[in-house]
């Protein structure tokens, strides 16, 4: 069975993660074309970060770019990726049992099951906190940012931009899901990138959607991220990306930050992202893709 390019079981929880998403207009001439086993990951394109609850200054500027990326010929893969968060959200500030607001964080910790620790926070997730946890409990603890509520499941702002063309072949990755677990990355959630074990059964809960398991069975070489936001979802896909070996880069022209970055933390990031897998050459910067007045230059 095959759904908008995706070979999946019918019934499967891949299955059930993955939308398909049409729109009614066309891409004009298709002139340029990608390197062969080429994957596009669109981040996140959505209402709420263009001009919604947690707008992204500059991000309706990149649209036109993001459109001219997708009519490129030959991807192998075009993907968009969606949060798509439950109401009660952990990582939304009007959620916290700590009275925190938005922009403010809260150290978490989950146990081997993503359950998240504290009292506090059963009366809100039940079944999903583990209550007090002791120090052998805990699996996981790291810093949640917290958040205005957005891209909540079934609103305005948690569909794709109206403007943004997404090709008829392309699928939706849905992300965030997770009541309880933040996800920046289209590959897996925040949980899943400080588990170091590879026992399948542990990398199927901290997948929330079937992005490397399609990627794989397409044999895909090459990722190209673009969209929002740089120093966030698009940041940590491409982290995860290159931690699966793929050659991947960051369309700079085509992605906006949540924070208007000097040059030095701009530089910075970039670092960050150069010498996440220093032993991959051809992985090594990743912000090696210029469009710039709507000319696809492929470099290096």
């Amino acid at each position: 069975m095959c759904i908008q390019g995706i070979d999946h079981v019918a019934g499967s929880e891949e299955a059930a993660l993955i939308q398909s998403h049409r729109v009614g207009k066309q891409h004009g001439a298709k002139s340029k074309k990608v390197p062969k086993n080429s994957a596009l990951l669109v981040i996140d394109m959505q209402n709420d970060f263009i001009s919604g609850t947690l707008p992204v200054a500059g991000a309706e500027s990149i649209i036109p770019t993001i459109n001219n990326l997708t009519a490129l010929d030959s991807w192998e893969v075009v993907a968009f990726t969606t949060d798509y968060h439950p109401a009660n959200h952990l990582s939304f500030a009007s959620n916290s049992p700590f009275n925190k607001q938005p922009f403010m964080s809260v150290n978490v910790s989950y146990t081997d099951y993503q359950k998240v620790c504290g009292e506090a926070y059963k009366p809100i997730y039940k079944e999903s906190a583990a209550g007090n946890c002791t120090a052998n409990d805990v699996e996981v603890q790291f810093s949640q940012e917290l958040w205005p509520d957005h891209c909540i499941q079934g609103t305005w702002g948690q569909q794709i931009h109206d403007d943004v063309l997404v090709p008829s072949s392309a699928f939706i990755i849905r992300k965030g899901i997770t009541t309880v677990v933040d996800s920046y990355g289209a590959f897996t959630n925040n949980y899943g990138m400080y588990v170091t074990d590879k026992n399948p059964e542990i990398i199927k809960r901290i997948e929330e959607n079937s992005l490397a398991t399609s990627l794989k069975r397409r044999a895909i070489q090459h990722v190209y991220v673009a969209g929002l936001a740089l120093d966030y979802c698009v940041k940590y896909t491409t982290l995860q990306a290159l931690s699966r070996d793929y050659k991947t880069y960051v369309v700079i022209d085509a992605t906006k930050p949540v924070l208007l970055l000097t040059l030095r933390q701009a530089d910075k990031l970039s670092v960050v992202l150069r010498f996440a897998r220093p032993s991959c050459q051809t992985c090594a910067m990743p912000f090696v893709v210029a469009l710039a007045k709507a000319e696809v230059r492929f470099i290096g």
